[in-house]
Parts: structure tokens; C-alpha cells; sequence
């Protein structure tokens, strides 16, 4: 049976079934660390990231800001998301001069999800989507690279 922790540290499945329908969330004293639950986690718009060559690409949430007055809290801000690409094996982003993008829509963003469309040049290609916005292989938000080689995979358990 797998150990409910890693490296010693507690995964979010103990308090999330202690509590599961309200958000628990507790910061390490040395300030290094934190432990939520599932609920907190998704309230805090902490999604699924999604790996594809070497690449991890997940969607995070920016709410709004809290320097605002107060007449404009009451104005419904909802925040807005952003999108990053890291390189699993150095850590940089695979983005050029910023660590993330910008997404166009507001509140929280879906989980990123590659789908894969040939070209007109017949190469297979993958297309970077969050939600409705897509990007394609001629977009500098696509971090994946032009005519990336697809080889089939199959996977079986005894």
C-alpha cells in the first residue's frame, strides 16, 4: 500500500477526508511550507498540469487585486488566469522574455489540454487549448514545437 506521505510530507488525502466539503489550509511555522485540502485546492483554482515532450504546461488563477478601493471591490472583479510552460528537465519557462501568458478570459481557467490536427503541409501537429482559446503551432503562446514527431503508444496491465 502506498505511504500517504512524500519525502515525510503529508498528501492533501487526510484532511481532505477529515473535511471534505470545507476548505482547510495550514502554513508549515517556518513559512516553507503549506497543506491544504482537496476542497482548498479548488477554491484556489490549483489545477492539473499537462506534460507533452518534455514540456509541463498548467493554468493558474491571478484574482483580483487587493490594492483596489472599495467601491471597486463591489464591482464584481473576477479575476483573470495565466498560462505557463516549464521545461521538466531545466525548470526555465519555455516562454521568451516572461514566465507566463495572459489568458483572455476571466475567472478561473480550465486544465490545459493538447489536441493534435494535421496540418496543411500533412504534419500532425499539437494545438494548445484552455477553455476556448486555442493556440496554434504559428502562435508564440504554443510552446510545443513545429512538426513535433508523434509516435503511437499502446499501454496494457496484466
Amino acid at each position: 500500500e502506498p505511504s500517504p506521505s512524500i519525502r515525510g510530507f503529508q498528501t492533501h488525502d487526510a484532511l481532505s477526508a477529515i473535511s471534505p466539503d470545507n476548505p482547510i489550509y495550514f502554513r508549515h511555522a517556518s513559512g516553507h511550507a503549506g497543506f491544504a485540502n482537496a476542497k482548498a485546492m479548488e477554491i484556489a483554482g490549483i489545477n492539473s498540469s499537462t506534460t507533452f515532450n518534455g514540456i509541463t504546461v498548467f493554468s493558474t488563477y491571478l484574482p483580483p487585486s487587493v490594492l483596489q478601493s472599495p467601491t471597486d471591490q463591489c464591482q464584481g472583479e473576477v479575476g483573470s488566469g495565466r498560462l505557463y510552460a516549464i521545461d521538466i528537465f531545466t525548470g526555465e519557462s519555455e516562454y521568451e522574455n516572461t514566465q507566463f501568458v495572459e489568458l483572455n478570459h476571466e475567472g478561473i481557467p480550465p486544465n490545459p489540454t493538447i489536441i493534435f490536427t494535421v496540418n496543411e503541409e500533412d504534419e500532425t501537429v499539437p494545438v494548445l487549448c484552455v477553455g476556448t482559446e486555442c493556440f496554434g503551432d504559428d502562435d508564440d503562446e504554443n510552446p510545443f514545437d513545429e512538426g513535433v514527431p508523434l509516435i503511437q503508444d499502446y499501454w496494457y496491465e496484466e
